[in-house]
């Protein structure tokens, strides 16, 4: 258990209420098919957060957003997120020292696009959703100017299948030694 939250200990159960909150709130924002993407992300980076524990939440149990990505830090949760570059894997090991980026390797633009497509809106349907298109990446941010200079940053490739959830860092040639 870790002490934190408003005052409580996170405990596995509390974890997971708040990981089911934070995917009730997901329902409610597709249901209500709000535009807000900023809004969208704190609620997906969240039940993410609280669907993994460990290293996603700080010892307070609170979620850790990588929004600047500390090697020394952070190693343990950026190793474990679902694509590493191999340049990225360069920082981390202490080869190198750029710049680490967190990226949603289905930009939420399209995570809302894909959500608001779904017929039937409820909490197993949204779940089996983000376990299959919510992806996070850990690139460098030299690979994250070649997604935007190749009009990547918050796009899928035309010819996107809906199957890969890398394809953009495909299209990019960034590579993976995972």
């Amino acid at each position: 258990m870790s002490n934190g939250i408003w005052g409580f200990k996170l405990n596995n159960l509390r974890q997971k209420e708040l990981e089911e909150l934070y995917l009730d709130y997901i329902v409610a924002f597709v249901r209500m098919r709000d535009p807000n993407g900023s809004v969208l992300r704190g609620f997906v980076d969240s039940w993410f957060a609280y669907h993994s524990g460990g290293a996603f939440l700080s010892r307070g149990g609170r979620p850790i957003w990588f929004n600047t990505p500390d090697p020394d830090k952070h190693g343990s949760a950026l190793s474990a997120m679902h694509f590493v570059s191999s340049d990225a894997k360069q920082v981390l090991a202490g080869r190198s020292s750029e710049r680490l980026m967190k990226d949603h390797a289905v930009p939420i633009a399209i995570v809302r696009e894909l959500l608001f497509e779904i017929d039937e809106v409820n909490p197993t349907t949204i779940k089996l959703f983000l376990r299959e298109h919510y992806r996070l990446g850990v690139i460098t941010k030299r690979e994250d100017n070649l997604l935007s200079s190749i009009g990547l940053r918050s796009k899928m490739p035309t010819e996107w299948d809906r199957s890969d959830p890398f394809a953009r860092y495909k299209r990019a040639e960034i590579s993976s030694s995972i």
